[in-house]
């Protein structure tokens, strides 16, 4: 079973893809209210009256609750990372620390539950004249607004700082899921992710294109 299906009933799983979106996306934003208005802060509750203390520390170290490392509100233990890495297919020995934790027994980078995002996701329309911004191949389909920087994205160490790309949207892109990047790879994140409908090699192919890459000298200009 995928780490999705856990947060959704059979039915839901039954409905088709676009309809599980949808309701993980009003449970995540139920979720956050929730838990922002009821959930105590660990390690902030005080003992009760004769309780052990042993009783205590135990309540205080009790581990995030599934739904809140998915959604990345709460740091991952090693058994949802180990879970991330059977989902993508590679192998993962827990115990590892600091920022070896994200990565499998071979190298390769464990990326995040829910597209990397912290809670809720939303649907926006980039318009013309924006500038995007990516590390990496553009065959991939993340971007971000121009000015994040590499921490704020929160990238695995396997991307190479030196293969940076400047985009500009040329027509409206409709259907881009928007996001707060989650801390991860070691890395605070914090910053905005795009998420675009389709890869960014064919919305620059696209006739007329949705994207073009912005030389340096344009660069410089804007």
């Amino acid at each position: 079973m995928k780490l999705i299906d856990r947060l959704l009933p059979m039915t839901a799983r039954d409905a088709g893809g676009q309809m599980r979106r949808s309701i993980l996306r009003a449970v995540s934003a139920a979720l956050f209210v929730l838990t922002t208005l009821v959930t105590p802060q660990i390690g902030t509750d005080t003992a009760s009256i004769g309780q052990p203390t042993a009783a205590a520390e135990v309540r205080e170290q009790k581990q995030p609750a599934f739904w809140q490392m998915y959604y990345n509100f709460a740091p991952p233990t090693d058994a949802f990372i180990a879970e991330l890495a059977a989902e993508q297919g590679v192998a993962y020995t827990p115990g590892k620390k600091g920022e070896a934790r994200f990565y499998a027994d071979d190298g390769r980078p464990i990326y995040p539950s829910n597209d990397g995002a912290v809670g809720v996701i939303v649907t926006v329309t980039l318009p013309s004249g924006d500038v995007l911004t990516r590390y990496g191949k553009p065959t991939g389909r993340y971007v971000s607004p121009d000015g994040m920087t590499f921490e704020q994205r929160a990238l695995p160490s396997t991307t190479s700082e030196g293969d940076f790309h400047v985009y500009c949207v040329e027509r409206p892109i409709d259907g881009v899921q928007k996001g707060k990047i989650a801390p991860w790879f070691g890395r605070l994140g914090g910053g905005i992710q795009y998420k675009l409908p389709d890869r960014i090699v064919t919305l620059m192919e696209a006739q007329p294109p949705f994207l073009s890459e912005m030389e340096e000298d344009m660069e410089e200009a804007a």
